[in-house]
C-alpha cells in the first residue's frame, strides 16, 4: 500500500468513526459514560475521539 492509499484509508476510517461517535452521543443525549458503555470503550477514549473530531457533548443534549 502506498502513502496515498494509506492516507485515504485513514481518512475513511476517521469519517466512519466520527459518524459513529456522533450517533451514540445523540442516542444517549450527550452522556459520555453511557456512550462509552454502548461502544465498549472507556470514557477517556470517547473524550479523545470527541476532541479529535471537534465534538462537544452539549451539542447532543435533548432540546438543542
Amino acid at each position: 500500500v502506498d502513502r496515498r492509499q494509506r492516507q485515504m484509508c485513514i481518512e475513511t476510517v476517521d469519517i466512519v468513526e466520527k459518524e459513529y461517535v456522533k450517533r451514540i452521543l445523540a442516542k444517549y443525549n450527550g452522556s459520555i459514560k453511557r456512550a462509552a458503555e454502548h461502544a465498549g470503550l472507556t470514557t477517556r477514549s470517547i473524550h479523545g475521539k470527541m476532541k479529535k473530531f471537534g465534538l462537544r457533548k452539549e451539542d447532543f443534549k435533548v432540546g438543542r
